[in-house]
């Protein structure tokens, strides 16, 4: 599980850093596709401990927060790539899915920071028991 964990980690670290090379030079568009592409992956993301998934959000933020120091454009547009994925999420699954406050916090992250031109959304962040 550890040696996994360690390969998903090593991957999602050399994703988001293999742009940062171009900061700067990337269009908005580009990063608007690796935010979908990113929480297409976080919503995959089902099998982690409590303590990896703090772990896995602590290094997102890490990055989000490196990203919109270093281009807060694309900072913005990543972030409306979240909106989407996780946005078309709430609606498909409503409250029927379960999931970690964790992960409802970070959710409510993206449907209250992405897509700055939309109006507001509805978000639950607390976890069904």
């Amino acid at each position: 599980m550890k040696a996994n964990l360690l390969h998903i980690f090593l991957l999602l670290l050399c994703i988001p850093l293999s742009g940062f090379s171009q900061i700067g030079g990337q269009e908005p568009e580009f990063y608007q596709k690796l935010g979908i592409q990113d929480a297409t992956h976080e919503l995959a993301l089902t099998n982690l401990n409590e303590e990896d998934e703090k772990d896995f959000w602590s290094d997102q933020k890490a990055f989000e927060k490196l990203l919109e120091e270093k281009d807060p454009i694309g900072h913005q547009s990543y972030l409306n790539g979240k909106y989407v994925v996780y946005r078309e999420h709430q609606i498909l699954c409503g409250n029927r899915c379960e999931h970690s406050y964790e992960f409802l916090k970070q959710m409510a992250y993206y449907l209250i920071n992405g897509n700055a031109s939309s109006g507001g959304t509805e978000v639950v962040l607390a976890p069904k028991q």
